[in-house]
């Protein structure tokens, strides 16, 4: 008898199982990019490195981690067109459309996989010292363009960016930036197979220096989904749980 109430128990347990919570991508703590077997950044290209916020000098701190909703914290990954022409050269492409190729570009692709829909949430910090051109930032997931910006000016597909606020601040390498504007973001996905592209490029000359930093790639599993998984279970469990009573009862009544 004691094996049939811990059956009944298995299955209350399950029945009542709290949905998933949400769960980091990547966060850069301890993912040194795509250096280490497994880890969630597949590919980059131009200066990208992990940072953090003792390898800038200026203020306030490059990471914003006093405001309570910023989404960058502790270490970081470090997208930059700089320091100065950095030898990246002629990108052969023009994503804006406006302006010709752009320069000296740093692009970072995330690969990942989500067994439900949900929605993505990452933060980002944007930092230049271009005031001549407008270099240009850009977020595409699954190949779609997210987020657009352009440093300045209106440039071609990418409109201006706002709220940027002035300051100093002297980024690794010696790359020097004058303006900063930090950004969250959440977007609703699908269940599969899914990449997310950070870019940043010089646009006209190759000298004046953007940034992105970019951290906090969370997945939020949606509650609708995961609902659904629950009852399916609990039938299967339901069916097996019937079976064993029945068996006990034909037992019992042998006895």
């Amino acid at each position: 008898m004691k094996f049939f109430l811990g059956i009944v128990n298995v299955f209350l347990a399950l029945s009542f199982a709290p949905l998933a919570m949400a769960y980091t991508i990547a966060d850069f703590e301890s993912d040194p990019l795509s250096s280490v077997p497994g880890a969630p950044v597949s590919q980059v290209t131009g200066n990208v490195t992990v940072e953090d916020v003792s390898t800038f000098i200026g203020s306030p701190p490059a990471d914003c981690s006093g405001s309570p909703t910023c989404l960058v914290r502790g270490k970081f990954a470090y997208l930059t067109t700089g320091p100065g022409s950095n030898g990246g050269g002629d990108s052969g492409m023009d994503r804006s459309g406006a302006n010709g190729n752009e320069r000296d570009v740093a692009t970072m692709t995330i690969t990942f996989n989500t067994a439900t829909s949900g929605s993505l949430q990452w933060g980002f910090v944007i930092y230049s010292g271009d005031t001549a051109n407008p270099d240009i930032v850009e977020i595409r997931v699954d190949g779609a363009r997210f987020f657009a910006g352009s440093v300045g000016a209106d440039n071609g597909a990418f409109p201006a960016m706002s709220n940027f606020f002035t300051g100093s601040w002297t980024g690794p390498g010696g790359a020097t930036y004058n303006r900063v504007s930090g950004l969250s973001s959440i977007l609703p996905i699908a269940a599969g197979n899914h990449t997310l592209e950070v870019f940043v490029g010089d646009e006209v000359d190759a000298s004046g220096d953007t940034a992105v930093l970019f951290d906090n790639l969370v997945f939020q599993p949606d509650a609708v989904a995961e609902a659904r998984a629950v009852p399916a279970l609990n039938g299967v469990l339901l069916g097996v749980l019937s079976l064993l009573l029945g068996i006990a009862g034909w037992r019992l009544r042998r006895i």
